[in-house]
């Protein structure tokens, strides 16, 4: 059974602007008109230039309470108005950075030296059905030492999108994210990066300020069951303390319960799918 939108959704979200759900604080959404999502225009990057002291002093000092931060290349977010009027369609605009000044802007906020930078993510959202064919979506509990939102469930798996993933590229469409979301599958759920899927498709992008992201929310279908995921699964990384399989039925629940310790983009993502009323 595949995901689609359930009836009379998004609500109150106007398709291709930015919008908000009244109950998902911390969050702005935005919802493409047809099928064909958004796309990342990479954009040359400035010349190079040292990073400010105090950038590098606080990089520092993050490294050293957290030795599971890690720097390497990342895409900032240069521009993110998604103008349904570009001649190719929407896009976000971004350039190639590198991930600890997104670490050093979560800590230092507006005083960030040159401006706090927005990194470039996907969630992959994994959905697959059980052995009666009901839709669940893999949710995974971020661990303390991430970066960001330790603790919270989030839907599974995600990450910020690689550069490194295709060199020297001008424009990453949905097949090219869904590479970035099979990187991700192994390390963080255990399961095969060549896992047969069946469908993949954007369905919003998340704007979360207080995490310094905009995540491109992909729902990605798996060709397998339930059951035979677990079966398949191997070891994965720290990033996740636990994974559970949310089943649309449970998901209004699981939303009220649990409503706090759930990252914004989830909550959005619920109700963009229509598994939760606006």
């Amino acid at each position: 059974m595949a995901i689609e939108p359930g009836p009379g959704q998004p609500g109150p979200l106007e398709p291709g602007e930015w919008g908000v759900f009244d109950d998902v604080p911390n969050l702005r959404v935005w919802i493409p008109r047809g099928p064909q999502g958004v796309r990342l225009v990479v954009d040359p990057s400035p010349p190079d230039a040292r990073d400010h002291p105090e950038i590098q002093a606080t990089w520092r000092q993050l490294c050293q309470e957290n030795p599971k931060l890690f720097d390497g290349p990342i895409y900032r977010v240069t521009d993110a108005t998604l103008a349904e009027t570009a001649r190719d369609g929407p896009a976000l605009h971004v350039v190639v950075d590198g991930f600890h000044k997104v670490a050093v802007a979560q800590r230092l906020g507006a005083q960030t030296p040159g401006g706090a930078t927005m990194l470039a993510s996907v969630i992959g959202a994994l959905h697959a059905d059980d052995e009666r064919g009901q839709p669940h979506l893999l949710l995974g509990k971020r661990s303390h030492e991430t970066r960001v939102f330790g603790g919270l469930w989030e839907a599974a798996p995600a990450g910020g999108i690689d550069p490194t993933l295709r060199p020297g590229a001008r424009c990453l469409d949905a097949d090219d994210l869904l590479e970035q979301v099979r990187v991700e599958l192994p390390e963080e759920t255990g399961l095969p990066r060549d896992l047969a899927i069946a469908s993949h498709r954007i369905v919003c992008v998340a704007h979360t300020p207080c995490a310094f992201s905009y995540d491109v929310v992909m729902v990605t279908r798996a060709e397998r069951t339930i059951a035979q995921l677990r079966a398949m699964a191997g070891e994965r990384n720290w990033e996740y303390d636990d994974l559970q399989w949310l089943s649309r039925d449970d998901a209004a629940a699981f939303d009220r319960d649990h409503a706090h310790d759930m990252i914004p983009q989830l909550r959005a993502l619920l109700r963009v799918l229509g598994w939760i009323g606006s």
